[in-house]
């Protein structure tokens, strides 16, 4: 970190320093989106007086479990493709955490991956029931 860095605030410059990388490779809208799925988990993390940069994989489930609660516009309700992409944000941003482990303490990615997660924010979502953890004969099948 920078020594004008005031404490509560490394969150915020390693996600900037993680968003300015990622607008080399990826698009303004996806550079926005992300920017806005991380600065909502910072919030929640915060809410649960949980550093950001400590966290255990249950906290990710309890956030699938508010997000999918939350209310966005009338009779809505943030749906599960939002959910998922930003447990996308989020797991990127911890991969990129994770390079600079002795800055940022964070040594693993505490956000699960893949098929377990669309498959989970579905689940508790109650979007999706037990024919969202099949997937096709070309890639096997989750029974």
């Amino acid at each position: 970190m920078t020594d004008t860095a005031k404490p509560g605030d490394e969150p915020t410059c390693w996600t900037q320093r993680f968003l300015d990388d990622l607008a080399v490779v990826r698009s303004a809208n996806m550079v926005r989106a992300y920017t806005a799925d991380i600065r909502r988990w910072i919030a929640f993390c915060r809410t649960m007086h949980t550093d950001p940069f400590a966290i255990r994989p249950w906290l990710a489930i309890e956030f699938i479990r508010q997000e999918s609660e939350r209310a966005c516009g009338k009779d809505r309700t943030v749906s599960t493709r939002s959910i998922v992409r930003r447990l996308s944000a989020i797991r990127q941003w911890y991969a990129y955490l994770a390079l600079e482990p002795e800055a940022t303490g964070v040594e693993r990615n505490p956000i699960p991956a893949g098929t377990a997660v669309r498959a989970g924010a579905g689940v508790i979502a109650g979007k999706a029931g037990p024919a969202t953890l099949r997937s096709s004969p070309a890639r096997g099948t989750i029974r």
